[in-house]
């Protein structure tokens, strides 16, 4: 979320320098997909089978403008096991850049931002 934040305070740091206009683009978006694996453990021999769906909501935000330049993406991946559910497990992950140009041909800030919880 300090990385949300981060590029958050880059846009609204453009607008301070006097963005008069960007185009906004958001798409929301959710996955969904359902593997059957038959060794969910990795146990070389005698491993446990499971269905296991995936859940994965996620958004992409684009803002540009003569100013500023931004894009993030962040996806929350939800693991759903059917029959053993202690596994299931939640990952966030967040990629994202901005470009901020601060002094027109004379400075710029860029900042790219990632998370990918393990």
């Amino acid at each position: 979320m300090k990385s949300f934040r981060l590029l958050l305070g880059c846009y609204l740091l453009s607008l301070a320098f006097g963005v008069q206009s960007a185009a906004v683009n958001f798409v929301p978006q959710v996955e969904f997909e359902v593997d059957y694996v038959d060794n969910i453990d990795l146990a070389k021999s005698g491993g446990r089978d499971d269905l296991v769906a995936q859940i994965n909501p996620e958004f992409l935000l684009e803002v540009a403008s003569s100013r500023i330049e931004v894009q993030a993406d962040y996806r929350l991946q939800n693991l759903v096991y059917t029959s053993y559910s202690d596994l299931n497990e939640t990952y966030q992950q967040f990629h994202g850049n901005a470009a901020v140009d601060i002094i027109p041909s004379k400075l710029k800030l860029n900042s790219i931002a990632s998370y990918d919880q393990q």
